[in-house]
């Protein structure tokens, strides 16, 4: 009997656990958007399930702005409110920017509910994003998960998942520079 527990993969052992109640199954969730994603994004249902991506979304952005806010120093709860409000609010104006990409580049593909579905679950990756010097690679990994999204619940080739993702991310990075100019008089963000 030792012997064949020591067999099993950590995967399945996640898997068996996680089977009952919806901790268990948001752990599962978690663990295959991070370990299994084109599985993950493979076996997600057309529509996303928007209900559930939101709620997914709403715990990994709990978690990571009480974990972020613990370890910021000089911390308010505005500053732990203002890293909630952006980590729930990024996937909702990323997935419009998606909306926009995709019929531009593969007309009548997505739905606003299935990008959103896809960024809401990317978010996982705010489980690992407060740990110090974690950012900018946890964050890469999302953007790279969104991109697998695309392309499984779409059934887009790489490339083009690729060309739809980079075009959106275009667009954010000029809306977020013309946001700190409008900024800039106030000094507020520097």
């Amino acid at each position: 009997m030792r012997a064949e527990s020591m067999t099993e993969t950590k995967p399945d052992l996640i898997e068996q656990r996680a089977e009952g109640g919806p901790v268990g199954k948001a752990i599962q969730a978690f663990w295959r958007v991070l370990v299994r994603p084109g599985e993950f994004f493979g076996d997600m249902p057309g529509d996303g399930n928007p209900v559930l991506a939101l709620a997914f979304l709403a715990v990994c952005s709990a978690v990571f702005s009480f974990l972020t806010g613990f370890l910021t120093p000089h911390n308010t709860p505005v500053a732990t409110l203002i890293f909630f409000l952006n980590a729930m609010l990024t996937p909702f104006v990323l997935s419009l920017l998606l909306y926009g990409a995709a019929w531009l580049f593969c007309r009548g593909v997505f739905s606003f509910r299935t990008l959103f579905a896809v960024n809401a679950y990317a978010s996982a990756t705010l489980l690992l994003a407060w740990i110090p010097g974690a950012s900018l690679p946890v964050g890469l990994w999302r953007f790279i998960l969104v991109g697998m999204g695309l392309a499984r619940t779409g059934g887009l080739s790489g490339k083009k998942a690729c060309l739809v993702l980079c075009s959106a991310v275009f667009i954010l990075l000029l809306l977020l520079g013309q946001v700190h100019s409008w900024l800039a008089p106030w000094k507020i963000g520097q």
